[in-house]
Formats: structure tokens, sequence, C-alpha cells
């Protein structure tokens, strides 16, 4: 039901069907001021004598809402050659809660089906000249949130200075108003449709605009988004209010750029987490976001969390650790993708992160940095910019699905998983080089989640660099480490010497070939010498003898601990051998004395020092 005034009698005329009045009335769009006429006032039949009268100079010249709606009236009678107007102010009973709901969900199509918008402009007194960004006053219709859909729902609009003067319309000054608002020409001009637009471009258009209660923030784009079944209330705050707007969009569109948001002020306050923006002005840089999401993936929030589904993709970078966040100039941070088996080059500045793409720029993405959390379940990182980067012949990181928290309240799932040190992402002699299934390896943390299944396994392949005493001369020895939590909830490791199973080796290889998780039994049956493997393995090299073994320990805050250790043993060691000493590459003057059969493997760790993986035995 739309509710308009005749023009001649100065009464309201309610239509049920609104095709009736389709393309029949003028629609004001002004910025209120204190003496609007209300609902209320205009059914008084006093006051319709009065505007039906004759002109009454001195209320014309006080009652600022009076003298509007005659202008409008006489404007849409005398030259446009309209029936009916519509004005907010008084044809909307502001007292029936039922009646505002339906009619603020209603605005956008009500400003769209008119048959022009007179905008009044009531502090521009210059009738031959438009405003321009530098003299507008600073409370101006262009800052306004409500006028954003009135200037770009309908085709026709012309703008009125002070005293009632046409200035000209939106299509001949679509320029300057471009230079105003930042909107681009198509969409003021109504060559392009709004949904064309991403929904972070579509968001900075509002990033300087206000409005007096601040729900109505979120309130006033609900005809940008084409939201029509969203309930508005008042007492929930500006922030709430604006993030169920931003949920309700997520419901209708997977487009990612709605997280593409960057507050400075926000992301420096370690104590607060959102996924989602505060406010439109969040969005104030991203006038030029493109909408790069397709039909390959599915978003929906759940019990607090961002449930990403199908093929939305990740990519793997290595992120400056002594990037200046203090520069608020800088929205994004320029970088080159990388696999995350190159970190090693990256220098001992970089820490590699995991970065989902939600627009991009001038054919470059734009991410945002990412924490992984569990195998499916990352945390964006508050105190990182966004991440601006060139993705031609740049490798995936593929999730079928996973899921981000939206904000602190959301209960976050228990750590899992077998934690590896994190100085063994850089270690000079111990490399790690493949993961699979890729899904399963974190290498920003050095952790390796669980697969779903106890009877599924992952594997990493490694590489030692084995250095002769004396000589210059090294050798790298490649090996797979085979990680399963089979028949139990505790964590085996078995390392595979391809060399000496080169069948093994084989039948792995084929199993890789398919990202998706496999069952032990199904390696096992491939390669019967799987049976015989075990935590360690001897090999040989110009007469010395190495002892490569993993280590598990319960960790109670990390789940467990794994360690891979590589020891020289120049002769095997018996009982009744001397005893040796162990020491430490990374720290020489501490050691421990060891039983020597101890070494074979040992049963607790062999060195205090997180970062000691490289280890050295020498007879005492």
């Amino acid at each position: 039901m739309i509710r308009v005034i005749n023009v001649r009698t100065f009464e309201f005329e309610e239509f049920l069907n609104e095709s009736e009045v389709f393309g029949k009335y003028a629609i004001l769009s002004h910025r209120w001021s204190g003496d609007e006429v209300s609902f209320q006032k205009m059914n008084e039949a006093g006051f319709r004598k009065r505007l039906a009268g004759r002109f009454e100079l001195m209320l014309h010249y006080i009652h600022q809402g009076f003298r509007k709606i005659r202008a409008t009236c006489r404007l849409a009678r005398e030259v446009y050659g309209l029936q009916y107007v519509w004005i907010d102010s008084c044809c909307i009973n502001q007292e029936d809660t039922h009646e505002k709901q339906a009619s603020i969900n209603s605005m956008f199509r009500w400003y769209k089906n008119a048959s022009v918008c007179i905008v009044y402009l009531y502090n521009h007194k210059d009738s031959h000249n438009f405003p321009t960004r530098e003299n507008l006053p600073p409370d101006n219709w262009f800052k306004r949130g409500w006028t954003l859909q009135e200037l770009l729902a309908p085709k026709k609009v012309h703008f009125y200075s002070a005293n009632w003067y046409l200035i000209g319309s939106k299509n001949d000054y679509s320029a300057e108003i471009k230079d105003i608002t930042r909107i681009p020409e198509e969409a003021i001009t109504n060559k392009c449709r709004l949904d064309k637009y991403s929904v972070a471009q579509r968001m900075s258009w509002a990033a300087e605009r206000e409005t007096t209660q601040g729900e109505d923030m979120a309130y006033c784009l609900f005809g940008i988004f084409d939201i029509v079944d969203m309930q508005k209330l008042y007492g929930l705050g500006a922030v709430e209010a604006f993030q169920l707007l931003l949920k309700k969009i997520i419901e209708r569109t997977n487009d990612m750029s709605i997280f593409g948001w960057s507050d400075f002020e926000y992301s420096q306050s370690t104590e607060h987490y959102s996924l989602l923006a505060r406010s439109p002005k969040a969005f104030a840089r991203c006038g030029d976001f493109e909408n790069i999401s397709k039909e390959w993936h599915r978003t929906k929030i759940e019990q607090g969390r961002l449930e990403i589904t199908g093929s939305a993709r990740l990519r793997f970078v290595n992120i400056p650790s002594s990037l200046d966040l203090s520069k608020e100039d800088l929205p994004y941070w320029d970088t080159s993708p990388t696999c995350w088996t190159q970190s090693l080059a990256a220098g001992a500045d970089s820490l590699p992160r995991y970065v989902l793409l939600v627009s991009a720029i001038k054919n470059k993405a734009v991410g945002i940095i990412l924490e992984r959390e569990t195998k499916g379940s990352f945390k964006r990182d508050m105190n990182r910019p966004l991440v601006h980067m060139d993705v031609v012949n740049a490798e995936f990181v593929q999730f079928d699905r996973y899921s981000i928290p939206v904000d602190n309240g959301t209960v976050l799932p228990k750590p899992d998983g077998l934690n590896f040190h994190r100085g063994f992402r850089r270690h000079p002699k111990v490399s790690i080089k493949d993961a699979w299934p890729s899904s399963c390896w974190d290498h920003a943390n050095c952790k390796l989640f669980e697969p779903d299944y106890f009877s599924q396994f992952c594997t990493l392949s490694i590489e030692v660099q084995l250095n002769s005493e004396g000589s210059s001369v090294s050798k790298h020895l490649a090996l797979e480490v085979l990680c399963s939590h089979r028949n139990s909830k505790t964590w085996t490791c078995l390392l595979l010497d391809p060399e000496k199973s080169p069948n093994a080796k084989k039948a792995l290889d084929d199993l890789r070939a398919d990202q998706r998780e496999k069952k032990w039994s199904e390696f096992v049956r491939k390669a019967e010498e799987v049976a015989n493997l075990t935590n360690s393995i001897y090999t040989t090299w110009l007469g010395t003898t190495y002892s490569i073994f993993v280590s598990i320990k319960s960790n109670l805050a990390n789940g467990y601990m794994a360690q891979i250790h590589v020891y020289t043993v120049p002769s095997m060691p018996t009982r009744s051998s001397p005893k040796l000493s162990v020491a430490s590459e990374y720290s020489s003057n501490q050691s421990m004395n060891l039983d020597p059969l101890e070494l074979l493997p040992p049963s607790r760790p062999v060195s205090r020092w997180e970062d000691a993986f490289m280890l050295t035995a020498k007879v005492s």
C-alpha cells in the first residue's frame, strides 16, 4: 500500500495496488528540518485548507515543512503535469510501527517507480551552479544516509536550490555528483544495475554519510542491497544493526568482498575480534573493489561461524613480520603469492600466512589474512592489513569446507593435531617439501591436523641434509613421514626411506595422486613392506652411520608434540660402550649425558631447546 497526496486537494489517497499510481507521482528528497509536517498534522482539516487556500505569507516563511509541501505540489502540478506527490515526512504514519516498517522496506521501490524525484537543497542558494565537493556545507544532502537510495533509485532526479529554482538533473551533473559521492557515473545515471557492483564497492558509497539515529545507517541501505525482509528495530545500537544487515546480505549473495573492509583503529584493539565490519566507514577504501565470487562456492552463518563450502580457495603467501602497521594511509600491502614449500627462501623476516581472496583491483587480487585454528577452521588476523597480490601462475590451497568465527562470542573448536616445533620451518638441514593431503597440514604453525577418520593417514615429505665430518660435501636424503592415529586417538609416526622401500614409495605416490584422504588399510594392501616400518631408520654415507627418528610426546596445551632427530653414530653402541655426550648445534655449551641405548629411539625429549632438531652425538 502506498499513500500519496493529491496535488490539487492536498488530501491523502491510498492505493493498495501500487501499479495504479506507477509513474503518476513526484517524490520529494530533502533534508529533514525541525518543523516537518507530520501525518497527523496533515489530517487536520484546517491545515489542509491552508495548504489549498491562498498563499499565507507569514506561515509560508516561518513553517519550512509547510513551504516544502506546497512547493512540491506546485512543481508536480504545473511543471511535470502530475496528479500526486509522495513526501516521507507526512505520507508515513510514524506512530504506526507496522506501517513504518513496511514503508522502509518499500521506499527504494517507491523512489524507483516515481515519475521524477525532486531534490531540495535547502542550504544551496546558487541557482546557476551545481554544488562542488569543496564548497559543500557540513550538513548537506549529499552526506546523509537516506539520500543515497533517493539519488540512485529514480531514473529522473532534478535538483532545486534553496529558492526552488531548477539547477539541473543528475544526468546533467553526473560528473560533479561522482566527484562528490565517489559513485560511478553508470550507477548515477542508471545505465548499470546496482547488483553489478560488489558489496564492498556499494558500501563505500555510504562511508562518508551519516544518519541522525545510529541504527538508520544500516536501515537506509536496505534498497541498495535489495533487502526487504529485515525488521527495523531501534535500541540495538549502530554496530549491532549494521552487522545484522551484513549477515542478511551474506544470506543473499556469495560476494566475498563483504569481508574486504579495513578499520585501522578497531584492528589495533587486541581484545576485540570481528569478521564483520562495524560500519560503512570500514569500506571507505573499497571504491574499486570488484566482485570475483562465482557460483562455485556457498557461504552461510551458522552458530556464530561463517561456513564456506564448495570450491572457495585460499592462497599461501609470505608476510613480512616487520610490516609497519601504523601507516593508516596504506589500505593493503603488496606481495607476491608463493607455495608454502618455497617459504624457506623468503628469509627470516617473513611468516607464511593463509590469504582468503575476497576481491580484485585492476587485475590484482585482494585478500584478508587468516590464522588457522583447526583443520577446517580459520580466524581473521585483525593485526594485518589487506593483501594486494598478483594471482598469475599462483598455486591455490584447496579446501572443500571450512569455517571462520564471526566474533569473539563464538565457541572455538578444541585444538587438535600433531605439532612440530616452529623452528623446523626454516631449519637449515631438515625441511618439509610436501604434505598430503594439503588440507591437513598447516605450514604457518607447523602443525598436522587429524584426518576426518581414525582409519585415514597423512604424510610429510622431508629432506635431511647429511654432512660428513671434516668435508664440505653433503647429501640430501629424501624421506617420508607417515602420520596416523589409527586404532587409537594417539599419534603414530613411521619413517619410510624410498631407496630402501621402493614399492611402498610407488604405492604412496599412487595414493597421493588424489588429494583426498586415504585409509591406512588401503595403503598396506598396495605395499606389504609397510608393516615392517618403524619410527626410526639408519643410513650409512661415507663411512658414517646416521640415526634418524621421530619422537612424540603429549602436550596438554597443544595436543601432541613431534620432533625429528638426526644423529651421527660412529659405531653401533652397546651397553658396555662409553656414554655419549649429545650437544645441540644451536647451543654447543649446553649438553646432557644419555645412556647410548636411549638413542634407539629415545622415550623422552633429547634436548630442552625447542629449535634443536639437528643433534650431533660423539664419544665422550
